[in-house]
């Protein structure tokens, strides 16, 4: 089982907006990744239900691994 499948939804939901600040996007930057990855326009993370908020989880956690990994590179 994963690590988003194991935490509250609560504490998933206060994991991508951390992941998301870390990786230092904005909030627009923020709606408009989810608006590409769930193909569905938002105004708010707030209105993202639990699947979405794993699915951000998922692509968010990917992208700070990726990034781990370039720097570790240099």
């Amino acid at each position: 089982m994963s690590q988003a499948e194991t935490g509250t939804p609560a504490a998933r939901r206060r994991k991508i907006f951390l992941l998301a600040d870390a990786l230092g996007l904005t909030r627009d930057e923020r709606i408009e990744l989810a608006e590409v990855i769930l193909r569905r326009d938002l105004v708010s993370w707030k209105q993202l239900d639990d699947a979405q908020v794993d699915r951000m989880l998922d692509v968010l956690e990917g992208a700070a691994m990726v990034i781990e990994l370039q720097r570790q590179r240099r």
